[in-house]
């Protein structure tokens, strides 16, 4: 897992039971789960840090972003809970 916490500014998540898969995604369906702690948004970045997806009020412990719109390439993936976050740098196929 990359944690870019200092670039973006923000806090690690303690809980480290965050898992984004597959990587890569080929199947267009990216998989959030962060076992008990509660995912409050989720915003997904191309590789050249404009946001091309924004989620709020997610509000529960797994997400599914449908990548089936974005073109192949390298995006990072940003993960914000009440406790911090973390972003993730992902390859869709």
């Amino acid at each position: 897992m990359l944690l870019l916490s200092e670039f973006w500014g923000l806090k690690s998540v303690k809980n480290r039971e965050l898992r984004i898969y597959p990587n890569p995604v080929v199947n267009g369906e990216l998989r959030i789960e962060s076992g008990e702690l509660k995912i409050e948004s989720v915003l997904v970045y191309n590789a050249v840090g404009q946001v091309v997806m924004a989620v709020s009020d997610v509000n529960d412990t797994s997400y599914i972003i449908n990548t089936e719109k974005l073109s192949g390439g390298l995006y990072f993936i940003s993960v914000q809970s009440k406790d911090g976050g973390v972003v993730e740098k992902v390859v869709v196929k």
